[in-house]
């Protein structure tokens, strides 16, 4: 990557000090293990995360031991908002030129595809940003997803019943592609935080109107929920993403546990013998976890009442095929195997089966 100007001289000395910089660098350094001075590409929409995300980086880098190498500036412009979207690109090739930091447009237009607009839209700008990267030769990619935000998908994900994975809401890194990185430094900053130091280093951002949209569940979560948890218990935020990080860091070490007995989330199928050989937690912790895999919306309305009933078929000493249905899936108990797959039992479950009605009363 070409070295630019990255001027910083323009940043008051206040903003420099600001506490955003000091939990940047520790986002950078302890939780997304990225404290070093290799290159990156840096997410920007315009909005005031990302900008102070950008301004951070660049004090960071003329610190004496410089958590960030050179960085390229990239936003994502979807294309859906016609002069709205086309404003917010022009304020971050405003902001690059006025730090002397390279920037890049990548467009994408998510419109075109069938299905979810947003998930195709954040599939898009994710494999953007990944082909950017590689271009590059950046490992990491770096965007301003921060602790509002954070507490804001737990809840979320809390309500749509996303299991384990869910409460431990967004990573601080995962692999976005290969050896590419994703890196969400700021986990720990409040949204407040944000923009004082926006304020106090002089720059401008713009307002997304669907963050203030009274139909957009984000922002109802924003706006009503959690303002009101914040009311009731203060502090509510921070301790939300604490949780989120110790739900992590279990979650991780059962999945090794998992891996190690069962093989990984993909694995649908089993010797009956292996999950009996585990115990009872354990054996329906691996069910649970590949059913998510094959199924994710499984936990919307999958009980533990029909999670045991399977566990403890299978520990018991009926040696003849049963079949349980779950939401999405059936699971085989036979003889010698436990088997997961799409799509309701067969013919041989029937209306009147035991355990048809046994599964109608859970």
């Amino acid at each position: 990557m070409k070295s630019s100007g990255y001027s910083h001289a323009s940043i008051p000395i206040e903003a420099r000090r600001h506490e955003l910089v000091t939990g940047l660098e520790r986002g950078l350094q302890f939780e997304c293990d990225a404290g070093d001075a290799r290159p990156a590409i840096i997410g920007c929409s315009g909005g005031a995360d990302s900008v102070a995300l950008v301004c951070g980086c660049l004090v960071l880098r003329h610190r004496q031991a410089p958590v960030i190498g050179d960085f390229i500036v990239a936003h994502v412009h979807h294309h859906l908002r016609g002069d709205d979207a086309d404003a917010e690109a022009d304020s971050v090739r405003t902001l690059c030129e006025r730090f002397e930091v390279p920037f890049c447009q990548l467009d994408i237009h998510p419109e075109t595809l069938s299905g979810n607009l947003a998930s195709n839209a954040r599939r898009l700008r994710y494999d953007a940003l990944a082909a950017v990267a590689r271009d590059h030769d950046c490992p990491r990619v770096l965007v301003a997803h921060h602790a509002d935000d954070q507490a804001e998908t737990i809840l979320m994900a809390m309500a749509r019943g996303a299991g384990l994975d869910g409460l431990g809401g967004m990573r601080w890194r995962r692999s976005l592609d290969n050896d590419i990185d994703l890196c969400r430094p700021m986990l720990r900053v409040r949204r407040a935080t944000i923009e004082s130091f926006c304020r106090s280093a002089g720059v401008t951002w713009c307002e997304d109107p669907t963050n203030q949209s009274p139909t957009s569940r984000r922002a109802i979560m924003r706006h009503e929920v959690l303002a009101r948890l914040e009311e009731l218990w203060p502090g509510t935020i921070e301790r939300l993403v604490q949780q989120a990080d110790l739900i992590d860091v279990a979650n991780d070490a059962l999945s090794e546990d998992l891996d190690a007995a069962f093989g990984d989330a993909s694995v649908h199928a089993w010797s009956r013998d292996v999950h009996r050989a585990a115990s009872i937690a354990r054996s329906a912790a691996a069910l649970v976890r590949s059913a998510r895999a094959l199924m994710p919306t499984v936990m919307n309305d999958l009980t533990s009442a029909r999670v045991r009933e399977v566990v403890y078929a299978i520990r018991d000493d009926d040696r003849s095929p049963r079949y349980f249905r779950w939401p999405g899936l059936t699971v085989d108990v036979t003889a010698r195997e436990v088997l997961l797959k799409p799509g309701a039992p067969e013919a041989h479950l029937n209306d009147a089966s035991p355990e048809r009605d046994a599964l109608d009363k859970d």
